[in-house]
């Protein structure tokens, strides 16, 4: 920190905040992971009040499965922040940008690999996780996309732009809770519909549909999250 930087932190506490926009940077961050917090917790909320106990614990032992494998490709965000940050601060960026696209390349492969070797092996695992193979085999449809978010959440952070790093993480919740919503509707208004028609064997499920029948798995939405990524950077797809 230069000695100008320093009297000026001295003089005015909160004006080395406003000059760096730190402040405004945590607020954007910090409000959209507040608000992914919120649709999360707001997405649980539904689907245990959707879903049978027994779906509910399927639906979420897949999620577990999704979010551990896809833990290690985490490490990559940091990676591709620091060195879009370096190459924005150079002026130089050829350098970041193949790298996002080498690690977006290489992860997608990656992800596809372990998502074919999921759905290989979905009636092994269905029966060591006890749940239905067609989860698993949903579930591996978003395994790439998940696999290759973080390097483009890392070129975000590291092009500074916050605005678009918190849409896109309140985003991903707040598209799962739309289509649980959606498809938790949905459930309600087809027996309806048969009921009008037939007017009998139907009102057990009318029943349920307030208490049951929500979306086994939401993952595999993750590709229009990569897509509007994509928009935001004003990039085509990597």
């Amino acid at each position: 920190m230069s000695a100008t930087t320093q009297s000026y932190w001295k003089r005015s506490p909160f004006g080395f905040l406003r000059s760096e926009s730190v402040l405004a940077h945590n607020i954007i961050v910090g409000g959209g992971t507040i608000a992914a917090g919120v649709l999360g917790v707001a997405f649980q909320s539904l689907a245990s009040h959707q879903l049978r106990p027994a779906d509910y614990g399927a639906v979420f032992a897949v999620v577990t499965l999704i979010t551990f494998i896809g833990l290690p490709a985490s490490a990559f965000t940091l990676m591709m922040a620091r060195e879009t940050s370096r190459g924005r601060a150079s002026g130089h960026q050829a350098s970041s940008a193949a790298l996002l696209r080498g690690a977006s390349r290489t992860l997608m492969l990656l992800g596809f690999l372990l998502g074919a070797s999921i759905a290989t092996g979905s009636l092994l695992l269905s029966r060591f996780l006890a749940v239905p193979v067609e989860l698993l085999l949903a579930a591996s449809v978003g395994i790439p996309f998940s696999f290759a978010l973080p390097v483009l959440l890392g070129e975000l952070q590291g092009e500074e732009r916050f605005a678009a790093y918190a849409l896109i993480s309140t985003g991903q919740a707040g598209l799962k809770l739309f289509v649980a919503i959606a498809l938790g509707i949905g459930d309600c208004i087809w027996p309806a519909r048969r009921y009008r028609r037939h007017f009998v064997g139907n009102d057990h499920r009318l029943r349920n549909c307030t208490t049951y029948g929500a979306p086994e798995d939401i993952d595999s939405f993750q590709p229009a999250m990569v897509e509007a990524r994509s928009s935001l950077l004003g990039r085509g797809p990597t």
